[in-house]
């Protein structure tokens, strides 16, 4: 693919491979497959990654017309500071790979200056803490660093049309910038309902309208909005004024090539129900209850955690403790490639979605969507007016817990079981299909063709 015939888009986004978690997944498959659309994508990001794990062979399954630009970043934190000047390594996969054990602590931004805990200047060091990484974000000094490197790329490659992610919010700031000073063209795509809720909000008063006034400044001036989740529309509209005719809901695809190379079903794992992704902390009992009770019956039933071993067993662990003669094996294995944890989940009973009844009603969960791609059973508690429930149903997946009663769910529940065929609706199979890598690009590259005409006449 000869890249002279490709249009350059410049895409802004802190996360980017090896990075490997969420936030990166949705925008890594675009830029993967944007160049088979006639765009060549120009990517800007950062140089340090400091919270997530890295799998260096994500960059090697870009197109070769891909090109990456990588700016400082330095976390506004002691420990970005002292990793600035030549300290030591405190990133979350430089710890992770010289012990076993690792305490939440360590990898979250330490605080500026030492001070005894419980007295004033703990108080103050916290706040300032705080401050710095949310005015509006961790990222701002990177934000700010990378303004003249954004500009610079428009020129040299007489961009037209940008993309952004959010969030965090700080780099809306460079497409601000760049909309009302080079005129380039913009989408701003959010895998959150950015400024909604304590979740996508920070807790102080400054932080906050920094980010509102972002935030709006970014609703006013996209030529395009776009979101993982139909009901951000809504609740933009809500907040912000955006006009429906203004967003475009567009889900996160699976990797079509990930797909082709999964395994044959694996037995060992056909008695399974799995968790992936991180388990809330908010997590409650009342999914295990319903499994705890499913177990009479099926003696064999395993759980498996699949995801960040730290942050999983802690809390599961406490969920536990308050189910008497809890019998099931648990199992928690850290985060694996894409590739292996889709073999696991094609194999298993069942997956679980479980954020409770009453949270997380707006969101279309990243677990979710490789659920739905894969076609696996979805154990499912959530909010009965939700996204995740409509989408689950469109897709002919879920089994929803009701709560009415322990007995009742798990009656219902093993009947589902035993009844459920994965390959039964070819209009459900049909819809699964709006969740694959190939449509998502397809969905982005249609609203970049859209803009390309406005341009052009």
């Amino acid at each position: 693919m000869k890249q002279d015939n490709l249009t350059p888009i410049l895409i802004i986004t802190p996360f980017f491979a090896p990075q490997t978690h969420a936030a990166m997944f949705r925008i890594h498959k675009l830029v993967k497959y944007l160049p088979h659309y006639g765009y060549r994508p120009i990517v800007l990001t950062t140089d340090t990654n400091y919270l997530y794990n890295n799998n260096k062979e994500l960059l090697l399954e870009l197109p070769d017309c891909v090109e990456i630009i990588r700016t400082r970043h330095i976390e506004p934190s002691l420990r970005g500071l002292r990793m600035a000047f030549g300290g030591k390594d405190r990133s979350f996969s430089a710890i992770k790979n010289s012990k076993k054990d690792i305490d939440i602590n360590e990898i979250l931004p330490n605080r500026l200056f030492s001070s005894r805990p419980g007295g004033i200047l703990s108080v103050i060091n916290s706040s300032v803490s705080r401050t710095l990484c949310s005015i509006p974000d961790a990222h701002w000094a990177w934000a700010l660093a990378s303004m003249s490197t954004a500009k610079k790329l428009v020129e040299k490659y007489d961009i037209k049309i940008m993309y952004t992610t959010a969030n965090p919010y700080s780099h809306l700031g460079i497409a601000i910038e760049l909309k009302d000073k080079l005129g380039v063209k913009w989408i701003a795509d959010f895998r959150d309902p950015c400024g909604y809720g304590y979740k996508n909000s920070v807790n102080n008063y400054f932080g906050q309208k920094v980010q509102q006034k972002i935030l709006q400044s970014t609703f006013d001036k996209a030529d395009k909005v776009t979101g993982l989740s139909e009901t951000y529309s809504s609740i933009f509209s809500d907040l912000y004024g955006l006009n429906d005719s203004r967003y475009t809901f567009i889900p996160t695809g699976v990797d079509n090539d990930y797909l082709s190379c999964i395994k044959n079903v694996n037995d060992s794992y056909a008695s399974s129900i799995v968790f992936a992704g991180e388990v809330m902390p908010e997590q409650d009992c009342y999914i295990f209850r319903i499994l705890h009770n499913l177990h009479k019956n099926n003696p064999y039933l395993k759980m498996i955690f699949v995801g960040r071993s730290d942050v999983n067993r802690p809390i599961i662990d406490k969920v536990l403790e308050n189910i008497s003669d809890w019998k099931i094996e648990v199992e928690y294995v850290d985060h694996l490639p894409q590739l292996e944890l889709y073999s696991i989940l094609q194999s298993a009973k069942a997956c679980i979605l479980a954020p409770g009844s009453n949270r997380y009603w707006w969101t279309n969960f990243a677990k979710m969507v490789d659920y739905i791609a894969l076609g696996v059973p979805v154990i499912a508690d959530v909010p009965k007016l939700s996204e995740a429930r409509k989408e689950l149903t469109k897709a002919g997946l879920g089994f929803f817990l009701e709560r009415n009663s322990v007995e009742e769910d798990a009656l219902r529940l093993q009947e589902w079981l035993e009844n459920n065929d994965r390959d039964e609706d070819d209009l459900c199979a049909d819809y699964r299909n709006r969740y694959l890598a190939s449509s998502q690009t397809k969905a982005f590259a249609t609203l970049f063709d859209e803009i390309a005409k406005d341009i052009s006449t």
